[in-house]
Formats: structure tokens, C-alpha cells, sequence
């Protein structure tokens, strides 16, 4: 007998309201929210809040310098094994890069991506990176490098939203 699991992928529509001062807090978002300043650096992020919207009290930039010595690695405690929509939090802008790269790591393997800070697709403050099979637990991270980027990289908030099975499967 053959079971075939359906997962929804309905676009979910994350739409924070950033205070006064551009601060999303990380509850305004569905999912497991990992903010920058949970994640482990390396190199020199300058913190900033001129880049709006913004999750927590700032986003780090690399100021476009030290290429490839800036990396930021994002480690989520995830509740149980399954699906999960992987998305950044940032403000997008011209000076940034296009060619962001990204590596997303689990048990089962790695996969690298090239992110468009410039333009993303779709509509902000949280960008799709695409749908992930992963573990339980703290053995999921995804990591933000500026090695070959063509412009400023940031970092700010990653999101790892559980992706429903469907209805009766």
C-alpha cells in the first residue's frame, strides 16, 4: 500500500507592524525566530538600526570589507522532525549584495545557495529561501557568508516556520 503525504504550502503572510523606531519583535513572526543576536559570528557585523524594518535591537552588516572573513551561523532549537519553511528577515536595499551566499546544513546534507539581497523575491520584511527537511532538536543551522558577495551583506532574523501536513494524510 502506498501513502503519499501532502504538505501545504499555502504561502503563509507574515505582516509585522515595526514600531516607531523599526523594531519587529520576533513573536510577530509564525515559526521558530533566530536573531542575530543568538547566532554565532565570526569576523566584524557592525550592528546598525538605520536598515528598517529590523528584528530585536538592530541587524549586522559587514560595511561591504573583509570579504570572506564574515560569517554568521544560525542554530535553531527545533521542536520535532518535519518540514519547515526557512526564510531571512532584512530590508532590502541597492548597496547590498546580489550574490549572498548561504549554506543551510542538516544531518542529511548541505545546500548552498546564492540569496539577492538587491531584489528578493516576493514581499518582505521575511524572504522564502524554500522548503527544508529537518530534524528535531539543535541539528539544523543555516549560515550567512560574504566570501564573493558584490555588495554589503546583512544578517538581521532567520525564520524556520513548521510546514503542516495536510488534512486526513
Amino acid at each position: 500500500m502506498l501513502f503519499v503525504v501532502v504538505a501545504l504550502l499555502t504561502p503563509t503572510f507574515d505582516d509585522p507592524k515595526p514600531d516607531k523606531d523599526g523594531r519587529l519583535e520576533a513573536k510577530q513572526f509564525a515559526g521558530i525566530v533566530v536573531d542575530d543576536k543568538e547566532a554565532t559570528k565570526t569576523g566584524d557585523w557592525i550592528a546598525t538600526t538605520v536598515r528598517k524594518p529590523f528584528v530585536g535591537d538592530a541587524s549586522l552588516t559587514d560595511g561591504g570589507k573583509n570579504r570572506g572573513k564574515c560569517k554568521i551561523r544560525y542554530t535553531p532549537e527545533l521542536p520535532a522532525a518535519g518540514r519547515y519553511r526557512v526564510k531571512l528577515v532584512f530590508a532590502p536595499g541597492m548597496e547590498l549584495s546580489s550574490k549572498t551566499k548561504i549554506d543551510l546544513f542538516t544531518p542529511v546534507g548541505r545546500t548552498n545557495l546564492e540569496f539577492n539581497h538587491r531584489k528578493p523575491p516576493g514581499e518582505g520584511p521575511a524572504y522564502l529561501l524554500g522548503v527544508f527537511r529537518c530534524p528535531a532538536g539543535k541539528k539544523t543551522w543555516l549560515e550567512i557568508s560574504n566570501a564573493g558577495a558584490d555588495g554589503v551583506v546583512v544578517a538581521d532574523a532567520v525564520i524556520f516556520e513548521p510546514v503542516a501536513p495536510a488534512a486526513g494524510k
